[in-house]
């Protein structure tokens, strides 16, 4: 069971950790859910980043971890992330992208707890990098 970071309200100590997973592309967003399930983690997904903002409106406190595709249409995940950062402030976010150089300069403007995963990685990956954003 991953450890869970103590700052985050709104759910029991023993209650897994929640997470929102945030891509457009399903496959991307399959995978990411099922090594997360996998790991016990609780696991909501959606498609877009005006539905993250939604189920976050709708379940105040309830993740403590957001995972959000940088490059989505309608709404990017660098927006998704910064009206997160406005509902949800000390939220801790992974950005995935297969566009390293973008992001990497995305993360020289973001504040907050952010972490970067660069497309494609393996589940390994996935999870040492949740866990260690989850860490800090």
């Amino acid at each position: 069971m991953p450890d869970r970071p103590a700052d985050r309200p709104g759910n029991s100590p023993d209650a897994p950790i929640a997470v929102l997973v945030v891509d457009d592309d399903e496959m991307v967003l399959e995978f990411n859910a099922l090594v997360l399930r996998r790991a016990g983690f609780d696991v909501t997904q959606v498609i877009s980043g005006r539905e993250a903002l939604r189920v976050t409106q709708e379940r105040p406190h309830h993740y403590q971890l957001l995972l959000v595709d940088l490059s989505m249409p309608e709404m990017s995940g660098e927006e998704t992330l910064l009206a997160m950062r406005l509902l949800e402030p000390g939220l801790p976010v992974l950005v995935c992208t297969g566009l390293e150089a973008e992001a990497r300069l995305m993360m020289m403007r973001e504040t907050g707890r952010t972490g970067l995963l660069v497309k494609p990685y393996p589940a390994s990956q996935l999870l040492d990098s949740v866990q260690a954003l989850l860490k800090e």
